[in-house]
């Protein structure tokens, strides 16, 4: 999932900083989402979906 965030957020040309004031949180913690070292709410996910204008799909394979 990180990853993901990471790829998205370069891609729209975003920096930590930015996203991380877009989704109400400090760039540390973005840092922390993007290294993997910090749990993610649904909410969370979906306040990074929106902030990066991509929609949330969640579900089991």
């Amino acid at each position: 999932m990180s990853l993901a965030i990471i790829n998205l957020r370069k891609k729209k040309k975003i920096s930590q900083a930015k996203l991380a004031e877009k989704i109400g949180m400090k760039q540390s913690a973005v840092g922390r989402i993007e290294a993997g070292k910090q749990n993610l709410t649904i909410e969370t996910l979906q306040k990074i979906a929106f902030a990066l204008n991509k929609e949330l799909v969640v579900g089991f394979r």
